[in-house]
């Protein structure tokens, strides 16, 4: 079994590079982005979200006059990579020019030209293993300004709807001390009936028929969340540092949701980066083809599921 890496078009979304293999399949753009707008097991459903009826297009007099005028900051869908700590309108920068594409084994390097006003370069490497759905992503913040940036790569990608999300809480015994941060946004409601907050997970229903929506952050020491919906399991893994300072009250793990889709999101620590360096960020995916999802609303068939699909190995 080989790794194969072609260029081809996807759907509406113009020109991009499959990389593939006898299990698994990856789709990223090339025309705008990057965005990994397709990860399925192969035959199955895109377990990526995608902006086909164009929701959530940020524009305005802000965009005029940071960027150009009409600009205009489109999600697409899938993963995209982010910089933290995020600004408006300067992390939403219109990222609609090509991109530049290198193979390298089993995969590829995607690299965008330099932003103008915020002043990094951005690529994302993708790389798929060979006999399995395994996709390694490094992720890359370069800055080039002509002055020091402290900054952090994040990962953020937009799963499609109708599924459920899988939190590990920290579970580190801390005594007299706390051992976790639950950071919550202006417009997030703790009961949220799209939250369960359990003892040892927290699980994010992504439910279409509310559109309000909702963000948590937390300090995810395990350093993984998974995804379950149309029959697969996708999985996330990265490394929580704990002596990192990590933005957003130290949470390295976020997840938002609205009507449309929901956002699992890592982020890396904050770096002070000089010019002509880079801040780095490493994600490991996996698919799994599950028959039946857990009852979410029992914490002992959660673990059972986690320990079969997030660490059979």
């Amino acid at each position: 079994m080989s790794v194969n890496v072609v260029e081809t078009t996807y759907r509406n979304f113009g020109n991009c590079v499959r990389i593939h293999n006898d299990v698994s399949e990856l789709f990223v753009t090339l025309d705008f982005g990057p965005r990994i707008i397709h990860y399925s097991l192969l035959g199955a459903p895109n377990i990526m979200f995608t902006n086909d009826r164009q929701v959530n297009i940020k524009k305005g007099e802000d965009f005029d006059r940071t960027f150009y005028p009409g600009a205009y900051w489109n999600i697409y869908g899938g993963n995209r990579l982010w910089v933290s700590p995020e600004v408006m309108p300067d992390t939403f920068y219109p990222d609609h020019d090509q991109v530049a594409v290198r193979t390298v084994p089993g995969g590829a390097i995607f690299t965008c030209q330099p932003q103008i006003h915020n002043k990094v370069q951005l690529s994302i490497q993708v790389c798929l293993e060979e006999e399995s759905s395994r996709a390694f992503l490094a992720y890359t913040v370069k800055n080039v300004d002509t002055v020091p940036k402290t900054m952090a790569a994040w990962s953020v990608t937009a799963v499609d709807a109708g599924g459920r999300e899988i939190i590990p809480q920290p579970t580190v015994k801390k005594g007299v001390l706390p051992n976790r941060v639950v950071s919550l946004w202006d417009y997030s409601d703790m009961n949220d009936p799209r939250i369960y907050w359990g003892k040892d997970f927290i699980i994010v229903k992504h439910d279409p028929a509310i559109a309000k929506p909702v963000k948590i952050g937390i300090n995810n020491v395990d350093g993984w969340a998974c995804y379950v919906n149309k029959g697969q399991c996708f999985v996330c893994r990265y490394d929580h540092d704990p002596a990192g300072v990590y933005h957003d009250f130290g949470a390295s793990y976020e997840s938002f949701a609205n009507g449309d889709y929901l956002e699992m999101e890592s982020v890396g620590p904050l770096q002070q980066i000089v010019p002509g360096e880079a801040a780095i960020h490493h994600e490991v995916w996996d698919l799994h083809s599950i028959d039946n999802p857990p009852d979410y609303n029992s914490e002992a068939e959660i673990a059972n599921f986690v320990g079969r699909y997030i660490f059979q190995e």
